[in-house]
């Protein structure tokens, strides 16, 4: 694809990578549509409809070389009539009415030979697209005072190509409670809140919203990846923050964030992130239809975490705040209300002088006992099935707790969260399904895109 072919409806060949609920990588190529709105799309030829002429502008009517006049007149809408856009040959003679349609289609031919534009027909009409040695000669704007991704749409960049940042770009966002922030490890969306928004004393370079998604380098690092366009929309600030984090290249867009935001599918792969929060909702529904206290204190519906996702940047200290952070949504989050009545809250300690001292027991213990006497499963490996995931993250929790250690960086740590998170995840989903058998839970029904749909 030409690089500014974005003005009409074209389609985009990306490849692409997509990653299953095993977490392995499947390749693939997504033949993706993209598309502007309004008057970026063709419109029909002129033959037959009413001449609309506009006044030329002075600078164009002084020009004596009609290649001139017809190079500029090409600039000058996509600059400033309609950013970014190519226009038709009847556009041209709509802006230049002295020149008659078949003088400016040749003139616009020799453009196209010398490399200052691309043309194609559409409806035997032709449409021209400024290139970036056209649009050099006309555009004065410095980079440094519109931003490298405005810049780049100003010298003839597509709308839609895809740009590519490592993930340590959005942790000025995720870390920034002014910001609604959401990133599933498909697509996300970065939006300043309203309370923000409107508050005089936010500044108006930080008043900002952009969408992104996921993609892959040749070796599987994850990136972020968005839209030229989107980058455009950023204050300068923000896309000087943006810039220092891409990554030159291509790379390979998710398969179903491609699918969703470049040809508009619906897709049925769900983020093992929104999973694991949806199955503490769900675990919750059914204590309430079995009349059981909920048996995790909060089940975060509709207000995930803001670092339940994948690690921005490979480290050690990365690793140990979302360990901290899981450790918290299973273990800690543990009920004991849910187990009164069940198996014995508290244990009992003999002491050295004799005498017996009385416990709390922990909650994994109290899982784990409930599960032992309640329910009969034939799984060899059960409860460990199920609690095994909740003493690992609590011993790997507990570990950088009672050492000092300088951060280190490991590109080992991003397999490391991949086990860490599809093995608390199985334990979550084998524990509702459990959950399930109960007599008073037979009403119960999840969720279909939970239960049948891809989860990675």
């Amino acid at each position: 694809m030409r690089a500014n072919e974005g003005c009409a409806i074209h389609e985009l060949r990306l490849q692409t990578r997509c990653r299953g609920a095993e977490g392995g990588v499947r390749g693939g190529v997504v033949r993706a549509t993209a598309g502007r709105e309004g008057p970026t799309a063709p419109e029909p030829s002129n033959l037959g409809r009413e001449r609309i002429f506009l006044p030329d502008a002075p600078y164009l009517r002084d020009m004596k070389d009609p290649l001139d006049r017809v190079s500029s007149a090409i600039a000058k809408y996509w600059l400033k009539e309609n950013l970014y856009c190519g226009l038709s040959v009847s556009h041209l003679n709509d802006r230049l009415p002295d020149l008659s349609m078949s003088k400016i289609d040749g003139l616009v031919l020799e453009l196209d030979a010398r490399g200052d534009v691309t043309t194609r027909l559409v409806d035997n009409e032709r449409w021209v697209y400024p290139q970036e040695q056209l649009l050099k000669r006309h555009d004065d704007l410095q980079e440094a005072k519109v931003g490298r991704y405005t810049k780049m749409l100003r010298l003839g960049a597509s709308q839609v190509r895809s740009m590519y940042f490592r993930r340590g770009v959005l942790d000025r966002y995720r870390e920034d409670p002014r910001y609604h922030f959401n990133d599933d490890g498909i697509h996300g969306f970065i939006s300043i809140r309203d309370k923000w928004y409107l508050d005089e004393a936010t500044a108006e370079s930080d008043k900002l919203s952009i969408q992104f998604g996921a993609a892959y380098t040749e070796s599987n690092e994850r990136l972020v990846t968005a839209v030229l366009k989107h980058l455009d929309d950023l204050p300068l600030p923000h896309q000087q923050h943006w810039a220092s984090y891409e990554v030159e290249g291509r790379h390979a867009l998710d398969a179903d964030f491609a699918a969703g935001a470049f040809e508009g599918q619906w897709t049925d792969r769900v983020s093992v992130f929104r999973a694991f929060m949806q199955e503490l909702v769900e675990i919750n529904k059914i204590c309430a239809l079995t009349g059981d206290k909920p048996l995790f204190r909060k089940d975060y519906e509709g207000e995930p975490p803001r670092g339940f996702a994948w690690l921005t940047k490979p480290t050690r200290a990365a690793l140990d705040g979302f360990i901290h952070l899981l450790d918290k949504l299973l273990s800690e989050n543990l009920n004991k209300e849910f187990f009164r009545g069940k198996v014995e809250l508290h244990a009992e300690e003999p002491m050295a002088d004799g005498r017996v001292k009385v416990a709390d027991r922990g909650t994994i213990a109290l899982l784990e006992d409930y599960l032992k006497t309640q329910w009969r499963v034939s799984e060899y490996n059960f409860p460990l099935s199920i609690t095994g995931a909740f003493r690992k993250v609590r011993k790997l929790r507990q570990a950088p707790a009672h050492r000092v250690e300088e951060d280190a960086f490991d590109d080992n740590v991003r397999k490391e969260q991949e086990e860490l998170v599809d093995e608390a995840y199985r334990a979550l989903r084998f524990l509702r399904l459990l959950l399930t058998n109960h007599p008073r839970a037979q009403g119960y029904a999840p969720p279909d895109w939970l239960q049948n749909g891809r989860i990675g």
